[in-house]
């Protein structure tokens, strides 16, 4: 018919459902088996919501029949007309990616064991360390710090795929063109609830410039410099703001600085000091403030601040 659009369905062979003593003759959705005695729905071409509401009714009454567990349904964003359908067959969302929304299912009446989507993002952090112990530190022009004037070390978050040492020898480059070579992990930490109530699993390395022109990215950076590793921790307190990758520079820079920790014992130091916690970190602190007779009017503010 002239102006009619032509629906394309997913080809699937009909089966026979029993019941109530009655045979029903339907078509199914394209599915196939998980690894854990549930079904997987991959999407393919579009299709009316009416016709995937009675191949869907169909299908779990099919797969209820046969004992399967967790029911997933890719949709395709072009296919958003048939989210409804689904939850209001009992679906629920379990995640979204730019192109697909992933649906979700129990059919048993037992508690499910379907895992939950993602729970972490992982960072990097990069404690760039040349030959005169100096570290290489960044102003942002944007977040928490922004107008602060707030030195800290080179953060991003690893991409898709990519491993964690690509990540921070690519975010130095991306926000100083610096090139690095990277050497080792020195520590990590979760930090809950900081990204829509993910945590964050946050990697601190240690990296070598390779060179030493500094260029600051234009978009993302306001400047970057490098300065001693032995006043890096004079940086923990600023306005009232602290983070996990000032806090462990300081304590990096102090280790290897002050108390001349060698390179082979680093990590050794950084995992004893994160440990034993607060007690240690401001120990260290205190032992500066003592040293240089500085005084630390923040410190309690300071720790109630990050140890909650």
């Amino acid at each position: 018919m002239v102006g009619s659009m032509t629906v394309s369905v997913n080809s699937t062979p009909p089966v026979d459902l029993y019941a109530n003593g009655t045979v029903h003759h339907a078509e199914l959705l394209p599915a196939s088996d998980d690894d854990h005695g549930g079904i997987i729905v991959d999407m393919k071409e579009p299709m009316d919501p009416d016709i995937f509401h009675a191949r869907l009714r169909a299908s779990l009454s099919l797969w209820g029949q046969q004992g399967k567990k967790g029911i997933w349904i890719k949709l395709p964003i072009a296919m958003v007309n048939l989210v409804e359908t689904a939850v209001k067959k009992g679906f629920q969302y379990h995640h979204a990616e730019p192109n697909y929304l992933m649906l979700v299912y129990w059919i048993p009446d037992t508690p499910s064991t379907i895992p939950a989507n993602a729970s972490h993002r992982v960072c990097v952090g990069a404690i760039v360390l040349n030959d005169k112990r100096e570290v290489l530190v960044v102003q942002e022009k944007s977040g928490i710090f922004q107008g602060k004037g707030v030195w800290k070390i080179p953060t991003g978050v690893v991409d898709e795929g990519e491993e964690i040492f690509m990540a921070a020898v690519r975010e130095v480059k991306e926000e100083t063109a610096i090139d690095t070579e990277f050497l080792e992990i020195l520590a990590f930490r979760q930090w809950h609830k900081s990204f829509f109530e993910k945590s964050d699993l946050v990697f601190l390395c240690m990296l070598r410039p390779l060179s030493f022109d500094i260029q600051k990215q234009e978009l993302e950076i306001e400047a970057a410099q490098v300065i001693p590793g032995s006043v890096m921790w004079q940086h923990l307190i600023h306005d009232n703001v602290l983070t996990f990758n000032i806090l462990v520079s300081s304590i990096i820079a102090f280790l290897k600085l002050v108390f001349k920790v060698k390179q082979g014992k680093l990590m050794q130091s950084i995992c004893f000091a994160l440990s034993l916690s607060h007690s240690v970190i401001f120990k260290i602190i205190n032992l500066e403030e003592r040293k240089s007779s500085t005084p630390c009017a923040q410190y309690n503010q300071l720790r109630s601040m990050f140890w909650c």
